[in-house]
């Protein structure tokens, strides 16, 4: 019994449920939870509740956290750090605490721990070392709450040896923090059952009532053994563990009227002014940042948690997995699909395509695909099923997305918003538009490499991204006074051939300074996917393993089709004529805001469909990597599902760039699973480490720097210390304040 399920009112996650409720500083929050009767109760008065649930009873619609795992106690922790619970109500397991094993006509139950040694007699056994665990760390949950002025409460039987262990001792010692002790038998169990209830919160001097005995509470003994509803033998003791109803209703009942009392709690800034200090520093701009990353639903970084702040996300991805699941037993060509990645292309799989597309659409009551690419209606209609915020970008590919010049970009809701635009009010930011002139003639790197550089361009012409005349006039009719870009050449050398990239330099041009943009990406980090490993090894049972897939998404920004009325402003001039662009193109302002807002919606999607358990999922800009536990036939399963998913949604994949097995390189890391010693090893790749190397001679051999260098170096060393965390305070030295 250890886990918690996030999952509150339909329309957000920790925010109250109504508005009388609202204006209360009353979340509640039940660990150890059983079949939840306490916050059942508590949500019942009215009041708000992170949803609970016992790890053994969680059901398919609910979302739980074990925690024993390292993971979830961060998450709970976070949640307290942030006064996001007024009352934190524990119930860690009492069976090996318990003074009732012993050896009689019962059974033989070895006895685990005594009075001068709650901790445990040695060796301890792993049951024994777990419940230690599970112990210490409520009591931190609760001394961490007891520190932001929140209410918190643990349960165990009076008797217990629980009371005597170390942690929990101590924090019995904090001021205003008390053991209240009561019989269930006067709230309607049928045991007398003494309990005992550590707590600083106001509201349980009602329960703190001893049986009376005499008539009416002859109680039967709360010993031997009986049949479950099941048939199999168990203590009677865990059948009784449940709370009765009335002592839920009588806890909730006295909650709602300390709350009533105390709505909100005691400011942290006042309480350290009142003890003659001010020692409390102010929340810098990097904190203020992190905590909006934790904030937003996003879902580039970590979707498995943008699912519990948009729960309706877990029966839309339900469904989709069934759908997938019929099609793996009707196409006996499913799983050849993994055998594409890695290579130079996907052959004989539109008919599987077509099906599955056939399938989603008569069970999800959505029209096919108007045009090729992305399919818009698809969703629009999963956004709406699971009441995701960014109804706006899933219309995109059907309506045209906007850039920021003409078209504004409507806030999805997902990612922290911002105001970074030039301009202080709008009217001067349309006289700069209508004021834009563009640019003459390409850089001379587009000359150097004319021949590659036309012959990358002939192809993107071919693919439909663009549309190229000789008539600068014609083009003009049909879009509008073009606004031109100069083009730039981009050139590496890598093991796999060279690399060429035309960069459209619209910051040179003007355009990109006219844009207006009022949201902010959140990004993964390295760190992000170590994380993601240790808690699928935490979670791995015999005969599993963990696994890796690592892919890259073909033309990403590309898949997008800009607005008409913004297609002027993405022209130019090349092989001997002029070009306007159709699609979204690398080097235009907002061309990875708008991007990263489909991608984080294709990975909700895609998350939905597994536990958090069992599949973890990160995206950087265009570069997914998918982790799955499970035999290495359940492996290749998951794979396939995404795969599928994905070529049904309509998205293009570079299918030569992917991998499948333990080792992975993602963003500039090499990453391999050990699943021997439930070990991840990260080496940063030899062509990053001279992309460094050369930065440093360059800062190292010149008596003063650029700024521009300087923060170049910089981001390449943020970026490192993003998960060496070693670095962090070097680094920060290299910020200016």
């Amino acid at each position: 019994m250890h886990a918690y399920n996030s999952s509150v009112s339909k329309k957000r996650s920790l925010d109250s449920s109504n508005s009388e409720a609202g204006l209360k500083d009353a979340t509640f929050l039940e660990i150890f939870a059983g079949a939840g009767g306490l916050t059942a109760a508590v949500r019942k008065a009215g009041l708000d509740t992170i949803s609970a649930c016992d790890i053994d009873s969680a059901s398919s619609h609910v979302r739980s956290f074990d925690l024993l795992s390292n993971s979830s106690f961060k998450e709970i922790k976070k949640l307290i750090k942030r006064q996001k619970v007024r009352w934190l109500h524990l119930a860690p397991p009492c069976k090996t605490f318990s003074r009732a094993r012993r050896r009689d006509r019962w059974a033989k139950v070895k006895k685990l721990r005594s009075a001068t040694k709650p901790q445990g007699f040695e060796p301890k056994p792993r049951l024994v070392r777990e419940a230690n665990l599970l112990a210490s760390r409520s009591a931190q949950l609760s001394r961490l709450q007891y520190k932001v002025n929140g209410w918190f409460s643990i349960e165990n039987p009076a008797s217990s040896y629980i009371w005597l262990y170390k942690p929990l001792a101590e924090l019995a010692k904090l001021d205003g923090v008390r053991c209240v002790y009561g019989d269930q038998c006067m709230f309607g169990c049928e045991y007398r059952k003494p309990t005992g209830w550590l707590t600083n919160a106001p509201h349980f001097k009602r329960i703190a009532v001893g049986c009376p005995g005499g008539c009416g509470h002859n109680h039967p003994p709360l010993e031997g053994l009986v049949r479950d509803f099941w048939g199999d033998w168990v203590w009677k003791t865990s059948l009784a563990s449940e709370y009765p109803q009335g002592l839920c209703e009588t806890l909730a009942e006295e909650y709602n009227k300390a709350v009533m009392h105390h709505p909100m709690r005691p400011s942290l800034e006042f309480q350290e002014l009142k003890e003659g200090g001010n020692n409390r520093k102010p929340q810098t701009s990097a904190c203020i940042r992190e905590q909006e990353n934790d904030d937003c639903v996003g879902g580039l970084r970590n979707p498995n948690r943008s699912l519990q702040l948009v729960p309706g996300w877990y029966s839309v991805g339900s469904r989709l997995f069934w759908v997938l699941e019929d099609m793996q037993q009707r196409d006996s060509n499913y799983n050849g699909l993994l055998d594409c990645v890695g290579t130079d292309a996907m052959v004989g799989f539109d008919d599987g395509i077509a099906q599955l597309r056939n399938k989603i659409s008569h069970d999800f009551d959505v029209s096919l695909p108007a045009s090729a690419g992305l399919w818009s209606e698809l969703l629009t209609r999963l956004v709406k099923d699971a009441g995701d915020p960014d109804s706006e970008a899933a219309s995109w590919p059907l309506l045209g997305t906007p850039l920021g010049i003409e078209e504004e970009i409507i806030p999805g809701g997902v990612f922290p918003t911002c105001n970074d635009n030039h301009y202080s009010i709008e009217a001067e930011r349309w006289s700069a538009v209508d004021s834009l002139v563009g640019a003459e003639g390409n850089y001379q790197t587009y000359d150097e490499n004319q021949q590659d550089a036309d012959a990358l361009f002939i192809k993107e012409l071919e693919k439909g991204f663009v549309d190229w005349s000789t008539d600068r006039k014609t083009l003009d009719c049909k879009y509008g006074p073009l606004v031109q870009s100069s083009i730039g050449v981009i050139v590496k050398n890598k093991k796999d051939g060279k690399k060429v990239r035309l960069v459209h330099d619209l910051r040179r041009s003007g355009v990109n300074q006219t844009i207006k943009c009022s949201e902010r990406l959140v990004l993964p980090r390295l760190r992000d996917a170590v994380e993601d490993a240790m808690v699928l090894f935490e979670s791995l049972e015999p005969g599993e393993q963990v696994g890796l897939m690592s892919l890259d998404f073909k033309d990403a920004f590309k898949q997008l089709p800009v607005r008409h009325s913004e297609k002027r402003y993405l022209s130019g001039h090349a092989v001997g004529g002029y070009f306007v662009y159709h699609v979204v193109l690398f080097g235009v302002r907002t061309g990875p805001l708008v991007w990263a807002r489909i991608a984080a919606l294709v990975a909700r999607i895609t998350q939905s469909m597994f536990q958090a358990n069992r599949s973890r999922l990160q995206i950087y800009v265009d570069d997914p990597l998918i982790m799955m536990r499970g035999r290495p036939e359940q492996i290749h399963d998951m794979c396939c599902k995404i795969l599928w998913l994905w070529l049904a949604i309509g998205l293009k994949i570079s299918w030569n760039k992917g991998t499948i097995g333990n080792c992975v390189e993602w963003i500039g890391a090499h990453i391999e699973l050990k699943n021997h010693e439930q070990l991840v090893a990260l080496t940063v790749t030899e062509e990053k480490l001279d992309e460094w190397r050369r930065l440093l001679d360059r800062l190292d051999k010149r008596p003063t720097v650029s700024r521009k260098l300087l923060i170049q170096f910089t981001g390449k060393m943020s970026w490192a210390a993003g998960f060496l965390i070693q670095l962090k305070p070097f680094v920060r030295m290299l910020y200016s304040r």
